[in-house]
């Protein structure tokens, strides 16, 4: 029996654990049924139940990674959700290792850097185009500034009156631009 299967998943960091429709894990040979159940509450509100097996999961461009996966027939046939526990914790831990993340607070100020561009898209839906211009370029000028101290681009410099001035964003953004950092 072929224990390998392909699954197009969704990554969802809503999701407390990791979800496959049941028909994977039969595909798998794995005996759905054959632990106790796992209830859960999904995004419409309705109680669930899944089934958690101990899995070998490899996710392209990340490390094979076994972790315990709920197999349920609540979800669309044949896909899966890549939740917190889990998946997060070991996706995140090997990206750590492999200097992918520099650090918590890169984490941290990526997920902001994300929401605060999610309000500036919602901002230019509702008609603020001003107060959503100001939101996105302020947003992209910190995350510009934030990668430029990671990688050594210097931020400010010496104007001729001695005096320390931050650089402009345009002149980061090329210098990285050509770093190709």
């Amino acid at each position: 029996m072929d224990r390998h299967k392909d699954v197009i998943s969704l990554v969802d960091s809503g999701a407390d654990v990791c979800l496959f429709h049941s028909d994977i894990g039969r595909m798998l040979g794995i005996e759905i049924e054959a632990v106790p159940r796992l209830a859960f509450q999904g995004v419409s509100g309705a109680k669930e139940v899944a089934y958690l097996h101990r899995v070998d999961l490899v996710v392209r461009g990340l490390n094979a990674m076994t972790l315990d996966v709920g197999f349920t027939n609540s979800i669309a046939v044949g896909t899966g959700l890549l939740g917190q526990r889990g998946f997060f914790e070991q996706a995140l831990k090997s990206d750590l290792e492999d200097g992918y993340l520099y650090s918590l607070s890169e984490l941290v100020r990526g997920e902001m850097f994300e929401n605060l561009i999610e309000m500036a898209e919602h901002l230019v839906e509702e008609g603020y185009k001003d107060a959503a211009a100001v939101i996105a370029g302020a947003s992209l000028e910190s995350h510009l500034r934030q990668l430029s101290n990671k990688y050594g681009v210097p931020v400010e410099y010496t104007a001729k009156d001695g005096s320390t001035k931050k650089k402009k964003a345009e002149s980061l953004n090329q210098r990285v631009r050509k770093e190709r950092l």
